[in-house]
């Protein structure tokens, strides 16, 4: 699991409750699911297209309506989605850097004017998934990016209503 998705779960497990409902937005393997479930969480659902996967609620990426109710919002995607698309009090999600050197600003006011108050956007670290590379030079090249200080390739977004 990535850095990004395990810091947003250990924030949830922190500030949320069981009962929260927490949707994720077009999750690829279910991971992040899995995890949530796995930690207690039981009122979780997701919108995506995979098929087999049974583990909690899973509506197709048009049916936005039927996740209304949800109190956190997740999107580990390359993209965020609109944010005034976004359901819910709290949003936790990725954007992939690009290499605009104002991004994080341009996050931060496109969620403010989605009525977000508390907003938060910061830089990933390197990890070996991050390259494609085989797993033994991956480790490495990583831990060298890493050590000089150099940004990772996402920015991770957390962002509240109230």
């Amino acid at each position: 699991m990535d850095e990004t998705k395990r810091l947003a779960l250990q924030d949830i497990e922190v500030n949320f409750d069981c009962n929260t409902r927490i949707v994720e937005l077009n999750f690829g393997t279910g991971e992040f699911l899995r995890e949530l479930l796995s930690r207690g969480y039981f009122n979780v659902a997701g919108t995506g297209d995979v098929e087999n996967f049974t583990e909690c609620d899973v509506f197709l990426p048009n049916e936005t309506h039927r996740i209304q109710d949800a109190e956190v919002v997740c999107s580990f995607n390359k993209k965020m989605p609109n944010p005034k698309d976004i359901p819910g009090n709290f949003f936790y999600g990725t954007v992939l850097k690009g290499f605009e050197p104002d991004a994080p600003i341009k996050i931060a006011h496109m969620l403010a004017e989605a009525e977000y108050k508390d907003i938060k956007v910061r830089t990933t670290t390197y990890s070996w998934r991050d390259f494609s590379l085989p797993f033994f030079l991956s480790i490495p090249a990583a831990g060298f990016l890493n050590l000089f200080g150099i940004e990772g390739p996402r920015y991770m977004v957390k962002a509240s209503r109230v």
